[in-house]
């Protein structure tokens, strides 16, 4: 089954139910750990679920995302300030490491 599949499939599963854990996934869909956390991992990058313990929920069931969609959108300031001072120390390679 390919990814696009799966991930409908779990979003179908996570409007009918109130999560859905990664050992049901690995049951279910008969994929490895590693490929169940994948799918998690892109659900969450779409905003189409939330991450919890261990699991995954629907983002229509009422969780608050506030907090998710803060943390994400600090992560990329994070990561692209990160990218441009990198850019900045390869410009300049006189530059000492301390």
């Amino acid at each position: 089954m390919y990814q696009e599949d799966r991930l409908l499939s779990i979003l179908e599963y996570l409007n009918s139910n109130q999560s859905m854990s990664v050992n049901e996934i690995c049951d279910h869909f008969q994929v490895s750990r590693d490929i169940a956390r994948r799918d998690i991992l892109k659900l969450v990058e779409q905003v189409a679920a939330i991450r919890t313990w261990r699991n995954i929920a629907s983002c229509s069931k009422g969780y608050d995302l506030s907090l998710s969609r803060t943390c994400s959108i600090i992560f990329r300031r994070k990561n692209e300030n990160c990218k441009k001072a990198l850019s900045l120390l390869q410009e300049n390679k006189q530059y000492k490491y301390i």
